[in-house]
């Protein structure tokens, strides 16, 4: 499993489009431009731990959603430590 900001962005554009908001509304609560937003969702562009944190909240998902599309229920615990630390590792990289 390893990160893409393309599919990171589909996923926030998706939950965001099943909310019914738009990227300006988006864009409001977490205080941003829709442009910054229209980036994200298409993978050209990287965004803080503190705005992944915004978005996550905004639209009502986890990290590990946004960051490799959940963790599957069927998961062995080892999967799960592994999924959780590698988000961690990839948000506190961007922290930096």
């Amino acid at each position: 499993m390893s990160y893409d900001p393309h599919k990171t962005g589909q996923r926030i554009r998706m939950r965001r489009k099943q909310m019914d908001m738009t990227q300006q509304q988006l864009a409001d609560r977490i205080h941003c431009s829709a442009d910054h937003i229209s980036r994200i969702e298409r993978g050209e562009h990287g965004f803080s731990f503190e705005t992944v944190c915004l978005i996550a909240e905004a639209i009502d998902v986890s990290l590990d959603f946004l960051a490799f599309g959940g963790i599957k229920r069927d998961s062995s615990a080892e999967e799960i430590i592994k999924t959780i630390q590698q988000v961690l590792d990839l948000y506190s990289k961007n922290r930096q």
